[in-house]
């Protein structure tokens, strides 16, 4: 088989069967890289390899070889076409050979199948007394957990996304209760996402369907999907099509970790006034910007993740505050993640925001952070560091209505 003929073959199978790539290669127990690899045409998969995959998916691939002499003596020997499935059962039955095994074999796959059968028998009575209780599930208050009402979930389909990704995304929102059912979905030449058609249904009353052809570089600034609101006090509960750009501000710390202090000064005081601040000076109807919190309570990281992860947003800008050894430390610092998805994006961003922090105040550059937020969120993200609570200076600009203004200026004057 040619190589190029199996790699179009493989990604065929693997899209018509809806499975991921690390799907197939927990099935064919190989690594997902030998699989990403094979597919992007950088090796030539051995027979032996070959097999394997043909086995796990249920197609044989060696089906189309015209070519290939080591295919060719593999396909002569191969298990796969020694026998049809139908001569494996006629044999078992066979008792002449093999006897004691075979008995055994059949008794053991009776006693398996009788025990199914009551097993099915039970359930079905179970869903016949039940039938009631589970009609109205999509209704029921408890199929979406309460963290999830609470919150916000917004999905977003970008030109940036593959057929893998898509498959992600079905599954995650399934988890929370909201159907997707892609329509039409057309890729370009680097297996991108370029048209969608899709409806959602998020089982509680919001339903709706929209498409899209002309998702390029022509409309990366134009957002589509969908997203639900289960905020008691949203105005827009449910939307889908275009939707509002999202950026998010998370205000470090909260609640019962205070962050770095100095005396009665905390900076969970500060990098909240800060983060307020921001949302009140940028203006612009395209994007909404959405704090992680907006008041002084504790939210875990993991929390955090969760909570931008939902939303899909632009960019996150994470908020902190310095405390150094001496007063002499003082300045800025910006980090990223060489480990978030969006790693070239992340040093973009954080960039900008040095050039115009700048202006402000002293600089200690931008560096590569391992930092959990920044590494976790599927979004373009930085952490900012405002400066040093344990400089004289630093200390005055953070904790003065004017200081905090300058600053939230340079930050507003780069999401714009």
């Amino acid at each position: 088989m040619q190589t190029s003929n199996f790699r179009k073959k493989l990604i065929e199978v693997r899209q018509a069967k809806g499975l991921t790539q690390d799907d197939v290669a927990e099935q064919c127990n190989i690594s997902s890289r030998t699989i990403q690899r094979i597919e992007s045409g950088e090796v030539q998969p051995r027979s032996s390899t070959i097999k394997i995959i043909s086995e796990a998916l249920g197609f044989d691939f060696f089906e189309t070889s015209n070519t290939g002499s080591d295919v060719e003596n593999l396909n002569q020997s191969s298990k796969m076409k020694g026998h049809t499935p139908l001569w494996y059962i006629k044999d078992l039955f066979n008792l002449k050979t093999n006897t004691m095994r075979k008995i055994s074999i059949l008794t053991t796959l009776g006693i398996t199948i009788g025990i199914a059968l009551f097993l099915f028998r039970l359930d079905t009575n179970a869903q016949i007394n039940s039938k009631q209780e589970n009609v109205s599930l999509a209704e029921n208050e408890s199929f979406i957990t309460s963290v999830e009402k609470k919150g916000k979930i917004q999905v977003v389909f970008s030109n940036e996304l593959t057929f893998d990704d898509l498959i992600s995304i079905k599954r995650r929102m399934d988890s929370k209760g909201i159907t997707i059912n892609f329509k039409k979905v057309e890729f370009d030449e680097f297996n991108h996402l370029s048209a969608i058609e899709y409806e959602v249904d998020c089982n509680d009353g919001y339903a709706g369907s929209y498409s899209v052809s002309n998702l390029d570089s022509s409309n990366e600034n134009k957002k589509i999907g969908f997203y639900r609101d289960y905020s008691e006090n949203a105005s827009s509960p449910f939307g889908l099509g275009p939707l509002k750009r999202i950026i998010v501000i998370d205000a470090g710390h909260g609640g019962v970790d205070p962050g770095n202090s100095n005396g009665a000064i905390n900076e969970k005081e500060i990098v909240l006034n800060m983060a307020n601040k921001i949302k009140e000076l940028f203006k612009r109807p395209d994007i909404e910007i959405i704090l992680t919190r907006d008041s002084d309570k504790f939210m875990a990281l993991n929390d955090r993740v969760n909570f931008i992860n939902n939303l899909n947003p632009e960019y996150v800008i994470s908020l902190h505050v310095n405390l150094g050894k001496n007063e002499s430390n003082k300045g800025f610092d910006v980090l990223f993640s060489d480990k978030n998805k969006f790693n070239e994006k992340s040093k973009r961003l954080a960039a900008e925001i040095t050039k115009s922090l700048q202006k402000v105040n002293a600089s200690n550059g931008m560096n590569n952070a391992g930092l959990f937020i920044l590494k976790n969120v599927n979004s373009p993200a930085v952490l900012i560091e405002l400066g040093y609570l344990s400089n004289p200076e630093d200390k005055a600009m953070l904790t003065s209505a004017e200081g905090q203004n300058q600053i939230a200026k340079r930050i507003v004057e780069v999401l714009k």
